[in-house]
């Protein structure tokens, strides 16, 4: 046994972290002398102590090496809390890097614009902002006034509550005639189109550059340099396209890398309203599948979903298989009947009434079917209701074998959930509690079609939105064993903030492990 003194001169250790460690019931002394109360230690507690530091010098605390010391963790339960260690330390990492780089940059900022005001600039997250909008191009900046003026008078005669007011310059560069401009009052009421004033919601950004001007409003101008000199001195880059393919490219890959099975595009030419409206940005989609085709190695492609109308079946049976080709195997074809007639009317593309989608997107599969079959497709005609083809030849056939899987979505009972059975290798159903009730109809079509249900794969499309860092990712699996005790084997998850890239990074650590066995 050793005094307490002696035992602290053999270890790394002073006395006071020693009653520390006791205090906390982190390390018991090896004997106390029941008349003197004074305590004396033993080589047998060196182990323990040396776990102690050693968890201390992974960045743990006291207590939460009280929590770890006794836990008969398996080796994977061990991995896993040393991967949630380091990704917290990671995350203070980039903390301190941003505010090192923020530090830098005030510093040439007084270096490099002596001449211009300083200025307090914070980063922040801003939400998705309801405005009252007037747009035009006008002859001249100065002229900006009038469309305030349009403003003011529907706030005005409407009594529209607002809360601050903004301007979009939608031209890229900046020219002095001609200038497509937007004035906006940022609002929290219902805006109903009058004129030429429009309402819209303004997308959120996950990080702003905000700077507050003071003074005369006549100065604001050297308050945006000095905030476009802080933004160069930071080495922060400014969204908008120039960044669409950079930051598209660095989601794809961290998804794939995370565990993701699969990438799926929307086919829209405007955004959709459940994601912003059609003022938001929206890539075409087989283009931007061919680009994280040579972004990725692993994931599988495909769209959610085609509407029948917008693409010939000829040209569609001919894309498909030339993004699987070019990918490596690893393109499906998804499709539907379409549900935004505002962006088809908007740039007149087909989109005839439902019963009439309903019969296109069956003839449009049956082609597709036919092309893709054997080496080079049947070579027959098709002659169908909408759809006249002379010839069904493809060249080269895809990788996957027999042909690229198809994905229907939707869940009208009667059309849609037949054709998944008649034509299908996948289903893709709204996250509702009637999905038990939709895949016993999808079985009964199955048997009427003589189709194997086991076969068709039950999807759904899903938000995971396990907060910017994770803090709800309890809940998102909890919703996850909801759909997947109503029968759904497969989620395709639109991750928001995904372009930050961590909640993507902690859907792989956090969610697709505690899911994976569903």
């Amino acid at each position: 046994m050793f005094k307490i003194g002696d035992f602290s001169r053999l270890t790394p250790v002073t006395v006071q972290a020693l009653r520390h460690y006791e205090q906390l019931g982190l390390l018991e002394p090896g004997h106390t002398d029941p008349f003197t109360g004074y305590r004396y230690d033993s080589s047998a507690q060196l182990p323990r102590l040396n776990r102690i530091l050693a968890l201390e010098d992974l960045g743990f605390s006291l207590e939460q090496i009280g929590q770890l010391l006794d836990a008969e963790l398996a080796p994977d339960q061990l991995r896993a809390v040393l991967q949630l260690k380091a990704a917290e330390v990671r995350d203070q990492i980039a903390e301190a890097q941003a505010r090192l780089a923020r530090l830098d940059a005030r510093q040439r900022q007084l270096e490099q614009g002596a001449d211009l005001p300083a200025v307090d600039v914070v980063v922040k997250r801003v939400g998705p902002l309801r405005v009252a909008a007037v747009r035009d191009v006008l002859p001249h900046r100065g002229a900006l006034g009038a469309l305030f003026g349009e403003l003011a008078a529907y706030r005005q005669r409407h009594g529209l509550t607002v809360t601050g007011s903004a301007v979009i310059w939608h031209d890229p560069d900046f020219r002095e005639t001609g200038v497509d401009a937007e004035a906006v009052l940022i609002t929290e009421d219902p805006v109903r189109p009058e004129g030429r004033v429009r309402g819209r919601q303004l997308p959120a950004e996950a990080a702003m550059a905000c700077v507050v001007h003071q003074g005369d409003p006549a100065t604001i101008g050297l308050t945006c340099q000095a905030l476009a000199a802080w933004i160069e001195a930071s080495g922060y880059q400014i969204t908008g396209p120039e960044r669409l393919g950079a930051t598209l490219a660095a989601m794809a890959q961290a998804a794939e890398a995370a565990g993701f099975d699969a990438i799926a595009v929307a086919d829209h030419v405007w955004q959709h309203p459940i994601l912003g409206g059609a003022e938001g940005p929206s890539l075409e989609c087989y283009t931007t599948l061919a680009f994280l085709a040579a972004q990725t190695r692993r994931v599988k492609l495909m769209t959610l979903a085609t509407p029948v109308s917008y693409r010939h079946p000829g040209m569609l049976a001919k894309t498909v298989p030339t993004l699987d080709v070019l990918s490596g195997g690893r393109a499906w074809l998804g499709s539907g009947t379409g549900d935004d007639e505002e962006e088809a009317r908007g740039l007149d593309l087909p989109f005839p009434p439902l019963r009439e989608r309903y019969a296109m997107l069956e003839e449009t599969l049956q082609i597709c079917l036919r092309m893709w079959s054997g080496e080079v497709g049947d070579r027959q005609p098709y002659h169908g209701q909408h759809y006249q083809l002379d010839r069904l030849l493809n060249l080269p056939q895809s990788l996957a074998r027999p042909h690229p899987p198809i994905l229907i979505a939707g869940d009208g009972e009667r059309k849609t959930l037949r054709l998944v059975a008649r034509y299908a290798d996948a289903c893709s159903l709204r996250p509702t509690p009637e999905l038990p009730h939709k895949l016993e109809v999808l079985r009964r079509h199955c048997e009427a079609e003589g189709r194997d249900y086991d076969a068709i794969a039950k999807t759904c499309a899903f938000l995971f939105d396990v907060g910017e860092d994770g803090a709800t990712a309890g809940e998102l699996i909890e919703r996850l064993r909801w759909l997947a005790g109503m029968g759904i084997e497969t989620v395709m998850g639109w991750v928001a903030h995904g372009d930050r890239i961590t909640p993507i990074e902690v859907v792989g650590r956090e969610v697709i492990p505690a899911v994976a066995d569903l």
